[in-house]
């Protein structure tokens, strides 16, 4: 009897190894763990094209998912991980690689928009790079474009920790590093760099904190290159009706070194603004100085509204010429 019961479990194990064997080593394991990960989701999550296995490394092609609130469209998603470090409660991805994704945001009730977010367990990302990145906030709409993201860091739980993060995008180059919560209202702590240089312009770079959450994000900057300035600044409301206000103490800048044509005036002065996605207001006086130009004094007022249909410009000053 005793002998038999020892068979029994060594046949038991042996039929679970080769079952887990053939879901991690086999095309056919990641095509049914696909199938059992898209009927837990709320929405409809679909593949084109299943290449590799469950242990890694994968490829997927032509991902779809949709439900109320997003659809999630994916060309080629490519990913490698370390299955044995489960055992340890982590969940590690060597590398991460999406290109040609398109991202729609649909209608969302208020209860969707504020629901906490929580992992079921410690990840760790390696690498992970995103291309091609469309972000559609409306039907119709035109998309934010995003040419480049690439990410290295760790959650538990609901908090993160960046240890990189860049953004490519219109000529601007991104680098943060700090804390993000995933629980509302989504608190951050950030330590950020940018570099942003337009085609035949010199460049603008900057570095600062930003902290905060969705109710307000604070923004401090101290930018250098063409323009030397000091930026502060809040975003308010970014879940609801999103505004900002913000400060620029302008030390330094020459419109010779942004274009060739341009006077060599040194610029100065102080600019301050609000404004939302349909209207900008922003006054502000600055002063500048040249042998050849002499010296100037401005103080102007800017208002758009009607989703900057409609513009309005206040100059006044006085210029000194030598």
């Amino acid at each position: 009897m005793k002998r038999l019961l020892i068979r029994f479990l060594f046949i038991s194990l042996l039929l679970v190894s080769l079952v887990i064997y053939l879901v991690m080593t086999t095309n056919w394991g990641l095509s049914y763990t696909f199938d059992y990960v898209a009927k837990q989701l709320p929405g409809t999550l679909t593949v084109t094209q299943l290449d590799g296995d469950l242990a890694g490394p994968f490829s997927l092609s032509g991902v779809h998912y949709r439900d109320a609130t997003v659809d999630i469209q994916i060309e080629k998603l490519r990913g490698d991980w370390q299955p044995l470090r489960l055992v340890n409660g982590l969940w590690r991805l060597t590398s991460v690689h999406a290109e040609g994704i398109r991202v729609e945001l649909l209608a969302a009730t208020e209860k969707q928009a504020t629901t906490a977010l929580s992992l079921p367990m410690a990840i760790e990302v390696r690498e992970a790079t995103l291309q091609q990145l469309q972000i559609i906030r409306a039907k119709g709409a035109t998309p934010l474009v995003i040419e480049q993201i690439t990410l290295q860091g760790r959650g538990e739980t609901d908090n993160i920790q960046l240890e990189q993060l860049t953004v490519a995008a219109y000529h601007a180059h991104v680098l943060a590093k700090g804390t993000v919560s995933l629980r509302n209202p989504y608190p951050v702590q950030l330590n950020v760099q940018w570099q942003y240089q337009p085609p035949d312009l010199a460049t603008v770079s900057g570095k600062g904190t930003l902290h905060g959450d969705v109710n307000k994000l604070v923004v401090a900057q101290q930018l250098e290159g063409a323009v030397q300035a000091m930026l502060s600044g809040e975003i308010t409301a970014l879940q609801t009706s999103p505004a900002w206000r913000a400060q620029l103490t302008l030390q330094q800048l020459v419109p010779a070194q942004w274009h060739v044509a341009a006077p060599a005036l040194n610029i100065s002065g102080e600019l301050s603004g609000k404004g939302n996605f349909s209207k900008i207001d922003v006054q502000g006086e600055v002063r500048g100085s040249d042998n050849r130009w002499g010296e100037l004094s401005s103080r102007f007022t800017v208002h758009t509204d009607n989703a900057f249909a409609n513009y309005q410009l206040t100059l006044e000053g006085h210029w000194l010429k030598p």
